[in-house]
């Protein structure tokens, strides 16, 4: 490595008022090779991530910190040392250290973006989740909860019948039983008034079969199942099971709720292995 004198080489000035606007790598004057060109590309930037501050601009940085990186640098290619000033190294040093600020920044950037694109679509995906419970829970809820008392008790009466008739022809189509016959027997049993008679009628083709849902139970007979069912919701609110006393249900021994059931598990797990123990000691004859 040749040392250069200032004394023997005359140095070479800046060309700008701007340090960022100098071009070291084009200036003839430095006479910087290729090899030069390729070493500085790798070393600039391995000396501004090992002395700066990436929270900090090129101007804020320590000048002892500038100068130790232009040192090296100075050091690893000579002819950066024929700049007036040190403005070479410090120029590579400046755009290199806004470079790999930049590049962090972008990156910042993006990891915020892609964080706001998941969380939007996690939240989207929430939304929909919790609509679909609320249109299943919807879809669950009976379709007659609005509907007034006897409506609700028609339409029970309805569903019992059809179900009476499905499974009356199940059975039928088990038993080898024609299903429009075992159809006229479940609803012939099924509805008020009609018996098994209009139903073997229908079934035997002596008479026309009922259609179903054309038989309704009485306004009469519905009001009187809602008041029996109101009457037994009354008695049902009204009765209370008869619980222990307060002074019998008491423990003297306790000294809280929770030691009083525990003494009430080691009575049950113990009380006979220690009832004459606790009766003498009672009686104050235990030895």
């Amino acid at each position: 490595m040749v040392a250069v004198v200032a004394a023997e080489v005359d140095l070479v000035a800046r060309s700008h008022a701007k340090l960022t606007d100098e071009k070291p790598y084009e200036c003839p004057l430095l006479g910087l090779t290729p090899a030069d060109v390729a070493v500085l590309q790798k070393a600039v930037p391995d000396q501004v991530k090992a002395h700066f501050d990436p929270e900090r601009t090129f101007c804020k940085q320590k000048t002892s910190v500038k100068a130790k990186a232009t040192l090296a640098l100075e050091r690893l290619v000579p002819a950066l040392a024929l700049a007036e000033n040190h403005w070479a190294a410090l120029c590579l040093l400046s755009k290199s250290h806004h470079n790999i600020q930049a590049n962090n920044d972008r990156r910042e950037r993006r990891q915020e973006l892609r964080r706001a694109a998941v969380d939007k679509r996690l939240a989207k995906l929430r939304a929909a989740a919790d609509k679909n419970l609320e249109n299943a829970a919807a879809a669950a809820r009976p379709a007659a909860a609005a509907l007034p008392l006897e409506d609700r008790v028609l339409l029970a009466h309805d569903r019992r019948v059809a179900a009476a008739v499905g499974e009356r022809r199940r059975r039928g189509a088990a038993a080898g039983v024609a299903p429009a016959a075992a159809a006229g027997a479940t609803a012939g049993a099924a509805l008020p008034g009609g018996g098994a008679a209009a139903a073997a009628g229908g079934a035997g083709g002596g008479g026309a079969a009922v259609p179903y849902g054309s038989s309704r139970p009485a306004p009469a007979a519905v009001a009187r199942m809602v008041a029996e069912a109101a009457d037994r919701r009354a008695r049902r609110s009204a009765y209370s099971r008869p619980r222990a006393s307060t002074a019998e249900a008491r423990d003297e021994t306790a000294i809280n709720e929770s030691n009083r059931a525990f003494n009430a598990r080691v009575d049950r797990a113990f009380g006979k292995d220690t009832r004459e123990l606790r009766e003498a000691l009672e009686r104050g004859s235990a030895l």
